[in-house]
């Protein structure tokens, strides 16, 4: 009968571990879901507030051009440098999503893996062309500066720099386009 009791009891033990394996092991993998869809949602909304920033800051760079064009200088200065803000901003935005697909890809299934490497990479590639604009208006708003002083040579060749700063944006257009193309054709597929 002891015997009987002691094999019972190492049965019972034995079945109450391996649930208890179960459960912790659920519990972990619910958690680390959990983990994963909050940096990945984190992601995914400071992307979208990067895009929004950049497009706002696009606008205040047509306004730039605009005012600049009909020659008020003065105004097109504060739109160069309402356009700087935004697209600091913007990669503010970027390097905080970078961040939590990072962390995301610690924790994804590898379902998601070359999603978040996609969107990660667009993210740098975003990042270059906010510094290329970036850049861009800091010469066109001391071009604008220089031209309301008549500094015509000076104005000339900042503006001169900051339209090679225009032809380097629209060289790292191309491959962002290439990841977000990327990136949409494997959202589809997730």
């Amino acid at each position: 009968m002891k015997s009987k009791n002691l094999f019972f009891g190492i049965f019972l033990f034995l079945i109450i571990f391996s649930f208890s394996l179960v459960v912790i092991s659920y519990q972990n993998e619910l958690e680390r879901v959990e983990d994963f869809n909050k940096y990945y949602n984190k992601g995914v909304i400071a992307f979208n507030n990067g895009e929004f920033e950049y497009s706002d800051a696009e606008y205040n760079y047509d306004l730039w051009s605009s005012y600049y064009d009909e020659g008020y200088l003065e105004d097109s200065i504060e739109y160069c440098v309402g356009a700087r803000d935004l697209y600091s901003s913007a990669n503010s935005y970027n390097q905080n999503a970078i961040a939590n697909f990072e962390e995301a890809d610690k924790l994804a299934d590898e379902d998601y893996k070359d999603l978040i490497n996609y969107q990660i990479k667009a993210l740098k590639q975003s990042i270059e062309i906010n510094w290329a604009m970036y850049e861009a208006c800091e010469y066109f708003e001391s071009a604008s500066n220089a031209y309301s002083k008549e500094l015509f040579e000076t104005g000339d060749s900042e503006l001169a720099i900051g339209n090679e700063k225009i032809v380097l944006h629209d060289s790292l257009v191309v491959d962002y386009n290439y990841y977000i193309s990327k990136i949409e054709v494997l959202q589809e597929n997730i």
